[in-house]
């Protein structure tokens, strides 16, 4: 699995993406299909051109560019709708996970995911080794920038091979989890506790915030597709923190993580959808030619909802409209974020979501992997979970002034006097309402190990919802 030959592949790949985000200037060194790293890192570009490559390296189709935000994990959520079984995530849909088409999946997942994180790691021993004549403030950032991607796949990586549902069962902390990799080495990572996998991704998460916000750096020196690092946006981490302990069932953690970022977002009042709402995202040069075929009838992975009308009826409540549930027609994510999709007249197949939908390849393509919205939704449901009246009082709160935002009067603010448990299901709703094509569906599924996602044929258990490591892993011995 680590072993040297391939951590030498992955050095190889991050320096063959450096090269191929503008680093002209080593296109002379020999032998031709080498960068020796003592070259590379001669200079503040190099750091910069190969931490871009590691960027690249997260925006390919088997990690964020496809597999883990608008394809397989979707169809996971029961977002898309695959038209046969020859569908190349029928069986991964419907947990079916020794399938040729799922064990593909699995596998490049999970390869290409620690692919990343061993770039990752290569470059921050790069720092430590050829690092000592950058300033601080450079050498802090993208050091600060590797931990956060480290800690941010290895948590991917969690909530797809490990158990959910953690605030219900916190047993399965006690048990192994995937292995954290924390450096260039040819020996095999071992396993350790899933709490402690945890609290080492918090560990990085927090680290990686203290550099982040330690302060500017010279941007004149930043390759021009540098655009992707956004894990330095303020609030970036500290979303993750929050993640990792509303991922544990620790609402009462999770929450100051962001209470200063909510307290802040409140005070804005503007109406609409912005790209500043996006503090994590990621560059996909060839998202049209992977996304360009998928509405099309003999597209058998089609990327239209399940089942006719669940959009409206079942995902806004618009068809009817349900007091509390449902939101008005126009939302502007209702209206922006998804697109009718006629096939003949007059059978309507559903609504596709245009949020992938793209005219052109270019780096101004873009993936959403964390967005504001969530902060308000997990601070909403970390309220709720006080179990005080000032508590619930806050939540609604939250909830009725993300509606504002997106559009909908005030007719439609969730009541007082609304149930707690119908508040829970009205939060995750909304949830639901803001990720499309952002692969976090099907961890809030799993999170809370719902029984039957919208639109599913087929109720899921709490062992479907944990993909199984790769054959490869069992060989070396790692538990699952």
């Amino acid at each position: 699995e680590y072993t040297m030959k391939q951590i030498k592949k992955t050095v190889l790949v991050l320096l063959t993406a450096a090269l191929f985000a503008g680093c002209n200037d080593w296109f002379d060194v020999k032998p031709k299909t080498e960068i020796r790293a003592e070259d590379l890192f001669k200079t503040e570009r190099g750091f910069w051109n190969a931490l871009t490559g590691v960027y690249l390296n997260m925006a390919n189709r088997e990690a964020y560019g496809g597999n883990l935000s608008w394809e397989g994990i979707e169809f996971m959520a029961w977002q898309h709708k695959n038209n046969t079984t020859l569908g190349a995530y029928y069986d991964l849909q419907r947990g079916n996970y020794t399938a040729t088409s799922s064990v593909n999946f699995i596998n490049k997942t999970w390869l290409r995911l620690y692919n990343i994180i061993a770039e990752a790691n290569y470059l921050l021993f790069a720092l430590d080794e050829y690092g000592s004549y950058l300033s601080p403030a450079v050498y802090d950032h993208i050091k600060g920038q590797c931990l956060g991607i480290r800690a941010y796949c290895h948590f991917d990586l969690m909530r797809l091979f490990a158990q959910g549902n953690l605030a219900a069962d916190p047993s399965s902390l006690t048990k192994p989890c995937i292995p954290y990799v924390t450096a260039y080495s040819k020996e095999i990572t071992p396993q350790q506790s899933y709490s402690w996998t945890l609290n080492r991704a918090l560990q990085d998460v927090m680290e990686a915030r203290d550099l982040l916000d330690a302060g500017e750096y010279p941007k004149e020196q930043r390759v021009s597709t540098e655009k992707n690092t956004l894990l330095n946006v303020p609030g970036a981490m500290d979303l993750l923190a929050a993640r990792i302990e509303l991922w544990r069932g620790n609402t009462e953690a999770a929450l100051p993580h962001i209470t200063d970022h909510v307290d802040s977002l409140l005070k804005n009042t503007t109406v609409g959808i912005t790209n500043d709402e996006s503090i994590f995202k990621i560059s996909v040069y060839n998202l049209f030619t992977w996304t360009e075929k998928r509405w099309e009838v003999t597209n058998n992975n089609r990327l239209i909802s399940v089942t006719p009308n669940s959009v409206e009826a079942n995902l806004f409540m618009i068809l009817p409209y349900q007091a509390n549930y449902g939101v008005d027609k126009t939302d502007l994510r209702y209206l922006n974020w998804y697109d009718p999709y006629e096939e003949g007249d007059p059978e309507k197949w559903g609504d596709r979501s245009i949020k992938v939908e793209y005219f052109t390849n270019s780096d101004e393509n873009y993936i959403t992997l964390m967005r504001l919205s969530e902060m308000l939704l997990i601070a909403a449901e970390c309220q709720l979970a006080k179990g005080t009246s000032e508590g619930k009082a806050k939540a609604i709160e939250l909830v009725n002034y993300l509606r504002h935002r997106r559009g909908n009067p005030s007719g439609y603010d969730v009541a007082d006097d609304v149930a707690d448990t119908d508040l829970l299901e009205i939060i995750r709703l909304e949830q639901l309402r803001e990720v499309s094509q952002e692969g976090q569906a099907f961890f809030l599924y799993k999170r809370i190990n719902q029984e039957r996602p919208i639109n599913s044929e087929n109720p899921m258990t709490a062992a479907e919802y944990v993909l199984p490591y790769p054959q490869g892993e069992q060989q070396v011995g790692h538990q699952q």
